[in-house]
């Protein structure tokens, strides 16, 4: 049980600092529900996840105990919209204050993790999208896609390290997708 709160609270910080604000007078809409998620070919069920939407932000935690995901998205509509730095590798090489930003813990970004290894082995979306195919006030479903790379890995390098990393492809990178789907409480 200690791991479980331990895992929650490493994937929660950055969305605490992240979350203060001029948007504390919006209704925060809570919902729950679940992902099915590819990480490298795997699939993973996250049977249990949390969704908040707030003020033009929303953001979803799960894990199962084995894996686990926070996922930070600036949304407010049904729509599709960028997750970590750009949504190809063309526009990542184009964009690289954004590769910074999401270094930084800014920006829509997604963070995944086996749970056993999250201090080595955390791997952070720097190229995706994430689309929300509905979003009602009592429903929010949608897809995830991106390409991730280990925290460790991208540790000291610089941001041109960084793309030639994404361009040149290797075993650093790692696809992720998913499909997700909530209910209001």
């Amino acid at each position: 049980m200690k791991k479980i709160v331990l895992i929650l609270a490493v994937f929660m910080m950055p969305f605490a600092f992240s979350s203060c604000g001029d948007d504390d007078d919006n209704i925060i809409e809570q919902f729950t529900g679940s992902v099915h998620m590819t990480v490298g070919g795997q699939d993973i069920n996250l049977p249990v996840a949390a969704f908040t939407k707030q003020g033009g932000k929303v953001i979803l935690t799960s894990t199962n105990l084995n894996h686990s995901i926070a996922m930070y998205v600036e949304a407010n509509a049904a729509g599709t919209y960028t997750l970590g730095a750009a949504q190809t590798v063309l526009g990542l090489a184009t964009n690289l204050g954004g590769i910074t930003e999401i270094l930084g813990g800014g920006g829509n970004y997604m963070l995944y993790s086996p749970s056993q290894d999250i201090q080595s082995n955390a791997k952070i979306v720097l190229v995706g999208s994430v689309t929300f195919s509905k979003w009602e006030s009592n429903k929010i479903a949608g897809s995830f896609t991106g390409t991730a790379v280990s925290k460790d890995v991208i540790n000291g390098l610089s941001v041109t390290d960084i793309v030639a990393l994404f361009t040149g492809g290797g075993g650093s990178i790692t696809q992720i997708s998913g499909t997700f789907e909530a209910v209001g409480k």
